[in-house]
């Protein structure tokens, strides 16, 4: 192969392994019973873990105010199992809403959380 493109095991010594291949994920509206097992294990998590999660994930080390572009429609975004994202006009899996919701809800109580206790 032409030094220009580099060697076809180039990616492989490069990549990082904890990171998943994007190339291999399933499109959103393909991931079917994986997306049902997390619909289902958020939903069984307690209300703190789940604000935890989205914490973390979110807003950890490498978040930059006004940088990371955190708003409303990512807010679920680590609840919801790797995937390729969706290619225009695929429906929003069921499971996707139900894990918006549930993001929200912890958000929605934390906030009231903070009212009554601050």
């Amino acid at each position: 192969m032409s030094p220009f493109f580099g060697n076809h095991h180039d990616a492989d010594t490069e990549a990082d392994a904890s990171e998943p291949d994007q190339g291999h994920l399933p499109r959103l509206i393909e991931l079917g019973a994986v997306l049902d097992e997390a619909v289902k294990d958020a939903a069984a998590m307690p209300l703190p873990r789940v604000a935890s999660k989205l914490m973390s994930e979110l807003f950890g080390s490498n978040y930059q105010p006004r940088g990371n572009g955190v708003d409303i429609d990512t807010i679920a975004a680590p609840l919801v199992p790797p995937n390729s994202g969706s290619k225009f006009g695929d429906p929003t899996p069921e499971g996707v809403d139900i894990l918006w919701d549930i993001a929200v809800e912890q958000g929605t109580v934390e906030q009231l959380a903070t009212a009554v206790n601050g």
